[in-house]
């Protein structure tokens, strides 16, 4: 749900991966390579910039499996993910999903 009003505070944003995937095989690396190629993608369509950083980020990013999720709506195979506006920050992406880093030709 999109709150009005609701924005970053500075244009400088920092993200952080809290929670890898498990069942798909892909390593952290992978991962964090395919966020920042996302928030590189975000950047040039913004004046926003983006920065990885270990902990107390603006952007908290965790794979978590649909059944311990919190939100009942997510334990819907349909739904890949969801995300809070800027003040909390907060994206998760469903780990029952075959997340992959490469394309269905094996590209990356």
């Amino acid at each position: 749900m999109f709150v009005a009003g609701s924005k970053w505070e500075s244009h400088e944003i920092t993200f952080s991966v809290l929670r890898y995937p498990d069942k798909q095989g892909l390593t952290r690396t992978g991962v964090d390579e395919v966020v920042e190629q996302a928030f590189e993608t975000w950047a040039s369509e913004t004046n926003l910039t983006f920065r990885q950083v270990s902990e107390c980020a603006d952007i908290n990013i965790e794979f978590i499996e649909a059944n311990k999720s919190h939100v009942q709506y997510f334990r819907n195979w349909t739904i890949f993910g969801y995300a809070y506006t800027p003040s909390q920050g907060r994206v998760f992406f469903n780990e029952d999903w075959g997340w992959s880093i490469r394309n269905s030709s094996g590209k990356p």
